[in-house]
């Protein structure tokens, strides 16, 4: 199995900083352990996923787009009528909140989402705990966001809410809550909580500016303040995706020519497709965004021959490069109603999306051959989504039921 999903983490650290890359690698990596062992794709079984040489996760960052001065092309100015400045990785996460709430978040915006929604205050809870990871915790951390999500998703409503009146206090409980829980508990997670505090009194602060304004999910915005509140992290997601796309396909060569990022991320997968063919187990690629991009690009094109038991796709842009025709094996004669042919080595398709991320296009309309192509909502901002799918634990449930019912 690999994941070619590597342009999380900006060299520069300003969407995501190296530790806070490495610990979704680690969430990531624990929860396709836990989701997706004993899978079963044409006959073959997928086993024991805790061996170093089952996930591979191959990362291309570094030969990404870089900017020569750092961004500061984009606007950050405060806006203070929203009570000034804010950190930019907490702008989109205020917003889900304030978003999600169904009657007003209050004075206390993390207690009154988990009274409503109690799931969707530990997803914001964890995202920003991977968000803001410190050297050296990002397995502690993995480990943790893993765990308490498991644990939200037993006790969607825990009876220790009713009685709390404070932001504080629900850290407090739930911390208790943590403590009492045997399955957390023998992993030694409970001095996160710490970490946890840090977190929730930052975006305490931050969906105080908030008040009063109208946000949805498309980006539907009751203040045009608000809309350049949020557009910094807009702004710096385009600005990286647009830059990787004119940088990977500028140079990624061709069969004969590897550029340095396919070539980089074929490593991973014909090590993956070695492993594969010694257990027979299924060989499962999973590609984030640009990573579904590229490892089409890779398939039809770099590695024809090499045959995939499931391609998954997520939050990516495969169908909408095709329609553009930017693949080597695009044919530009082809055009609706016609539908492009899917690779013959792709044995199967999933292909995920989330209508508020910008970033993801369905494909069922485009290609020929799609098993899957489903929604899924990451129940997050517009700013937001397109990072959120591999932080939350509902997302390995469901693309397991989707590769069980193939």
């Amino acid at each position: 199995m690999t994941d070619p999903a590597g342009r999380v983490a900006l060299k520069t650290g300003r969407l995501w900083t190296e530790t806070s890359y490495d610990a979704q690698v680690a969430v990531t990596n624990n929860f396709l352990q836990q989701r997706l062992n004993g899978v079963v794709l044409n006959g073959k079984k997928l086993q024991d996923l805790t061996q170093s040489n089952k996930i591979f996760f191959p990362y291309w960052g570094d030969l990404g787009t870089s900017f020569a001065w750092d961004m500061a092309s984009l606007p950050r100015g405060h806006i203070q009528a929203l009570g000034g400045a804010a950190e930019a990785s907490l702008k989109a996460v205020a917003a889900t909140l304030k978003d999600g709430s169904k009657s007003g978040l209050g004075e206390e915006p993390l207690l009154a989402m988990a009274k409503q929604d109690f799931g969707l205050a530990v997803e914001v809870l964890t995202s920003l705990l991977i968000e803001d990871t410190a050297g050296g915790k990002e397995d502690e951390v993995a480990r943790f966001v893993v765990a308490i999500q498991n644990y939200a998703m037993v006790e969607t409503t825990p009876r220790w809410l009713t009685n709390l009146s404070t932001d504080e206090q629900f850290i407090g409980s739930l911390k208790i809550a943590v403590d009492e829980d045997s399955n957390i508990q023998a992993q030694g997670l409970g001095d996160i909580f710490n970490a946890v505090a840090i977190a929730a009194k930052k975006l305490k602060d931050c969906v105080k500016g908030l008040a009063g304004k109208v946000v949805d999910a498309t980006g539907d915005f009751a203040s045009s303040k608000l809309l350049g509140w949020v557009r910094e992290p807009l702004n710096e997601n385009l600005g990286c995706f647009f830059g990787d796309v004119f940088h990977y396909f500028d140079g990624r060569g061709d069969q004969e020519n590897v550029g340095a990022i396919p070539g980089r991320i074929l490593q991973d997968i014909d090590a993956a497709a070695a492993n594969s063919k010694v257990e027979n187990e299924p060989l499962i690629i999973i590609g984030h965004s640009m990573g579904g991009v590229i490892t089409f690009d890779l398939l039809s094109h770099y590695r024809p021959g090499l045959n995939v038991d499931l391609f998954v796709s997520v939050g990516s842009q495969v169908a909408h490069f095709e329609e553009i025709k930017l693949y080597h094996v695009s044919d530009k004669a082809k055009k609706s109603p016609a539908k492009a042919p899917t690779p013959t080595n792709i044995r199967h398709w999933i292909n995920i999306f989330d209508t508020v991320d910008v970033f993801s296009y369905a494909c069922s309309e485009v290609f020929d051959r799609v098993d899957v192509d489903a929604e899924y909502d990451t129940r997050t901002y517009v700013v937001k989504s397109h990072s959120e799918y591999f932080k939350q634990a509902r997302f390995y449930d469901r693309l397991r039921s989707r590769i069980d019912s193939l």
